[in-house]
């Protein structure tokens, strides 16, 4: 809740408010479809794909270079990427979404060991102390390829043997 209260951009899912009172409860901008459930049905054009992909990449720029330090998203993946309807031939415009692995950028470690989706996470994921705004760049190009390709992710990761 503090790093999505401070941000403020039309590719990231704008947060609301929030409640500690009975249950907690985190209210933000509600939008129906996502880009993982777009894919599936097969029917979003290249001109789409790429209006999605500007949307995601301004959205992941805002969080880099966020001041006074950059914020880490740590989970790019095409469930975290929300399509509202618009007026025109993109179709869509693409909302970052789920700030839960979040960090902001700090001299020491940022905390959580392999964070977000293993499918999109770079090499350098598992080591804390790496982690860094590249890891996001990492994570988008396996999202681009997601789009070009309209075929999940598949896992081959040698580290865990």
């Amino acid at each position: 809740m503090s790093i999505a209260s401070r941000l403020h951009h039309p590719n990231l899912v704008q947060f609301i408010g929030a409640t500690k009172v009975g249950n907690p409860l985190i209210l933000t901008e509600l939008i129906s479809t996502s880009l993982n459930q777009e894919l599936h049905r097969n029917q979003l054009t290249n001109q789409q794909i790429l209006s999605i992909a500007q949307d995601v990449a301004l959205g992941l720029n805002y969080l880099h270079l966020f001041k006074p330090q950059p914020i880490i998203h740590r989970d790019v993946s095409s469930p975290n990427v929300l399509l509202k309807p618009c007026i025109g031939p993109a179709g869509y415009e693409a909302k970052v979404a789920d700030y839960g692995t979040a960090k902001v950028v700090q001299g020491t470690s940022t905390g959580t060991v392999m964070p977000g989706n293993v499918a999109y996470a770079a090499p350098e994921a598992p080591i804390p102390d790496q982690h860094s705004p590249a890891m996001d760049v990492y994570s988008y190009s396996v999202l681009l390829m997601e789009m070009n390709l309209r075929c999940p992710p598949g896992i081959n990761d040698k580290r865990e043997k």
